[in-house]
């Protein structure tokens, strides 16, 4: 089975998301200090650094979860004034954003053509991913699976 995936990049690593848990196109997010157009992040007081904020897409309110600090990348690896973001929908209907740092592809992967995730990940770090996937004469992908990192967050 061939799916799709948005490939970005994120504290020197490349990562890929599924593209069928995307429940709104690619938008830009902002924050207060960006002058450019986009969906305004509005930071929530006393939250842990797994939340960005909150953003009203097309009168539905969202989480913005950082990518970087579930992974427990440096704390600053996502931080963005303007930032492309995805939005998925979990099997209870929240809806939830992750901001990406660069977005410069779209692919297709079959599951025969993905890897298990490294053991060397450790357990912890592995149980985000549904594997690896080493892109021809380019880097290797992480493949983040979206319901597993709310997860994460959840178990904090």
């Amino acid at each position: 089975m061939t799916k799709e995936y948005i490939v970005f990049s994120m504290g020197g690593a490349w990562y890929a998301f599924p593209i069928l848990d995307i429940a709104f196109p690619i938008m830009s997010l902002k924050t207060a200090k960006s002058k450019r157009s986009g969906t305004h992040v509005q930071p929530l007081p006393r939250q842990s650094n797994f939340i960005k904020g909150l953003a009203n897409v097309h009168g539905e309110f969202c989480v913005v979860l950082s990518i970087a600090a579930i992974l427990g990348l440096a704390p600053d690896a996502d931080d963005f004034e303007m930032a492309d973001g995805v939005f998925f929908r979990d099997a209870n209907g929240y809806v939830y954003g992750f901001p990406l740092e660069n977005v410069p592809d779209i692919i297709s992967i079959s599951s025969d053509e993905m890897e298990p995730t490294p053991p060397s990940l450790g357990e912890e770090g592995g149980r985000l991913f549904d594997g690896v996937y080493q892109r021809p004469n380019g880097p290797l992908l992480g493949v983040l699976n979206p319901t597993l990192l709310v997860s994460a967050i959840r178990g904090q």
